[in-house]
């Protein structure tokens, strides 16, 4: 009890430090004064006699930190109601501690009082005394727990005798996969083309689309959630691992149909809205890139991981938004309605990447928790590696023309940004990067006033570009005209 009281006088210390600080009356006019040796740095108030009581102030307010770290360090370090052996080092760390502080403290008046004092190691004395002695203060307390462990906070017996509490063994951590036959009824029911499935599936349908439409991130978010498509992909995999031909045809039949109903539910939406035009979310999922297919093969793993084990079957929803796959088909309804083949075309691949790495990585998790064997899977195996091989190479160049052009933009938006003459009264609203085989396309959007913009200046920007990116640059700036009006 008696370390309690320390701490609480500890306290009412430092409260009473901060007190005086805050009601003793300010000293009006402070400047500083300007260091001999080190430009711009100043060393100590113009008029350091009227401010000297704050020296005191924050002398004491350290010793009263000082004393605080220490005795919450004591008290810490008791044992069963009884002061460790640690305390003897604690409490002698804590006193260099503190006359470490007191010499810092008194070099740092004389530097003040001398107009910039000693220097001590090629640097100002309060300097070194602060990074060569007051460091050296946790190195002690370090030490003292490192060699002191063992004895004072934990021994090896309390750690045998807390392993063997509960269990010898620790078996209530193992959790086993659930047996064959109940995955195979869940993933049976899972696969089933019932009416909950397509109602589900129709509604995550029409929200995708709306928030693809509406370029909202949590509407498609909540599209994913409600999808129900993971349950028969999930089923292929397995029926691919334990050679289940009848379950393998009905997850695909159930596939198969819930793709077209979801494209055609988007391909309906997209033509009674009637918009014609492609948000960034829309467009974001017509360009796959490598990336895309290490997300499915991540997610597959997990969908399939979470399916074997009854208390994470929480984090199927998760796996749902990661695996993405009904915003792509909406993707390819609402190309469909637009007549964009392109953009029809970029989704689906995104789809069929997601697929077939749900399903490899499926397949493989099943195998290692001994589900079905390599020899039946063996040709679904073939066959999805074979599919992942097809899509790698087009994946792998599109991530790498996505990384040559964000490190194009951003050192176009280095240049641009840095020699911003021409656009000093400007808006720069957008800078957009086209690699073309024969030059590099840069257009850039600015809203300025007419004829503010000097063509002299955009050639020696274009001319910058050109050098800095060590090929052939078009530049193109769009103005937008602005016009202020104004009525007293």
């Amino acid at each position: 009890m008696n370390h309690f009281k320390l701490l609480f006088a500890v306290l009412l210390s430092i409260l009473a430090v901060i007190i005086i600080a805050a009601i003793a009356p300010e000293v009006p006019q402070v400047t500083g004064i300007p260091h001999p040796e080190f430009k711009g740095m100043f060393v100590a108030p113009n008029n350091i006699d009227q401010v000297s009581h704050t020296r005191w102030l924050g002398y004491f307010y350290g010793v009263g930190i000082i004393f605080l770290f220490a005795t919450f360090l004591i008290i810490g370090n008791r044992k069963k109601g009884k002061a460790t052996s640690i305390r003897n080092w604690i409490v002698g760390a804590m006193v260099i501690y503190l006359i470490v502080f007191t010499l810092m403290v008194m070099s740092h008046w004389s530097y003040s009082d001398n107009d910039g004092g000693p220097f001590a190691l090629f640097m100002p004395a309060p300097t070194a005394w602060m990074i060569y002695a007051v460091w050296f203060v946790p190195l002690i307390i370090t030490g003292a727990f490192v060699f002191k462990f063992e004895e004072a906070i934990i021994s090896d017996q309390e750690i045998e005798e807390f392993w063997n509490s509960e269990s010898g063994d620790w078996h209530w951590l193992a959790e086993k996969p659930i047996p064959v036959t109940s995955l195979s009824r869940n993933l049976w029911r899972a696969s089933v083309p019932s009416l909950s499935f397509y109602f589900l599936l129709g509604l995550s349908g029409v929200i995708a689309t709306l928030g693809l439409f509406a370029n909202s991130v949590a509407i498609i978010i909540g599209a994913m959630i409600i999808a129900p498509l993971i349950g028969p992909i999930t089923a292929i995999a397995y029926s691919t691992t334990v050679a289940n031909r009848r379950l393998l045809r009905r997850s695909f039949l159930t596939l198969f149909t819930g793709v077209t109903f979801t494209v055609f539910i988007s391909f309906l939406i997209a033509l009674l809205i009637g918009l014609k035009t492609t948000t960034p979310e829309i467009l974001a999922r017509t360009n796959p890139t490598l990336i895309d297919l290490v997300i499915a093969l991540a997610a597959g793993a997990a969908g399939a991981f979470a399916n074997t084990r009854r208390r994470i079957a929480d984090a199927l929803p998760g796996v749902a938004i990661a695996v993405a796959l009904v915003p792509p088909l909406s993707v390819v309804g609402i190309g469909l309605a637009l007549r964009n083949g392109s953009l029809a075309f970029g989704a689906s691949i995104l789809f069929i990447t997601n697929l077939t790495g749900i399903i490899f990585s499926g397949v493989v998790i099943l195998l290692l928790q001994s589900y079905g064997s390599i020899k039946r899977a063996k040709q679904g195996l073939i066959f999805s590696l074979t599919m992942l091989l097809i899509l790698g190479l087009p994946l792998g160049w599109s991530l790498k023309g996505l990384i040559v052009e964000n490190n194009l933009r951003y050192q176009v938006n280095q240049i641009v940004r840095q020699d911003a003459d021409p656009f000093t009264k400007s808006d720069l609203r957008s800078i957009k990067i086209t690699p073309n085989p024969d030059n590099i396309l840069v257009e850039i959007e600015v809203a300025a006033a007419p004829n503010s913009i000097n063509r002299d200046r955009l050639a020696r920007v274009k001319n910058r570009l050109t050098k800095k990116l060590d090929q052939p640059v078009e530049l193109q700036v769009k103005v937008i005209p602005v016009e202020t009006i104004s009525i007293p």
